[in-house]
């Protein structure tokens, strides 16, 4: 499995970059390799299979775009798609993605970046950003599950650590 992660990759190579203070390693799939979207498809196939819901989260958020800027497979896939920057990169993986689910009976829903698509009826925006987001993702006709608050993430600390407890 690490040799097939490996070989999605831009260019070949894996690059840990520290980010949220090394708590996770910044890693993209390579945008203009095919490999990719099979990975991603068996992965949702796996998903539909497991859950029978009417809707998968892809998320959407959180692509960093940075081994892209330098990857010749990345920059053949724009010149041959007319694709002009990275965020329009990004919104055809959506894209690609979001066809997918929905040759499987699937609705797509995802975090409120998805909004910068042009999305199918269907599918569904969760802002977590703030009502800037969410109106913006309703002003573009999307439906939209406003999510205001504070992130929760169930494997990060959700409190001040408490150092030599006990003590």
């Amino acid at each position: 499995m690490s040799f097939l992660l490996i070989r999605m990759k831009c260019l070949s190579v894996i690059r840990n970059f520290a980010a949220w203070a090394n708590l996770m390693p910044v890693e993209s799939f390579c945008a203009g390799n095919e490999q990719t979207y099979t990975f991603m498809e068996d992965v949702l196939t796996e998903v539909i299979d497991l859950f029978p819901s009417a809707y998968v989260h892809i998320g959407g958020d959180e692509a960093r775009k940075v081994e892209w800027k330098n990857c010749p497979k990345c920059r053949a896939l724009m010149t041959k798609e007319g694709i002009k920057d990275w965020d329009e990169l990004q919104c055809y993986m959506i894209g690609r993605m979001e066809t997918f689910l929905t040759s499987k009976g699937k609705m797509m829903i995802g975090w409120d970046e998805i909004s910068k698509n042009q999305l199918q009826p269907a599918s569904t925006v969760v802002s977590y950003r703030g009502q800037e987001f969410a109106s913006y993702a309703a002003n573009k006709g999307y439906k939209v599950v406003f999510t205001p608050g504070a992130a929760l993430y169930f494997d990060w600390y959700q409190a001040t650590r408490i150092r030599n407890h006990g003590q």
